[in-house]
């Protein structure tokens, strides 16, 4: 009976282990999606921001390219 008990109880600490171990792979699972979404969105604002300068371009630039040709 003692083999028993002390059988069920090293089952029950692996799968308290296991258990730490999965819950510590989702939350770097988790961490790691958050931070590629933040990048992502980065490098959106980033694009956005290049095109608006590109597309609206100040007046006074445009004024002095016209002027010049």
């Amino acid at each position: 009976m003692g083999l028993f008990v002390r059988m069920v109880e090293w089952i029950a600490h692996r799968h308290r282990e296991e258990r730490c171990i999965m819950n510590h792979i989702v939350l770097h699972d988790v961490r790691a999606s958050f931070f590629l979404m933040v990048g992502l969105a980065m490098l959106a604002f980033i694009c956005a921001v290049a095109a608006l300068s590109t597309v609206m371009r100040p007046a006074r630039w445009a004024d002095r390219k016209s002027s010049q040709l």
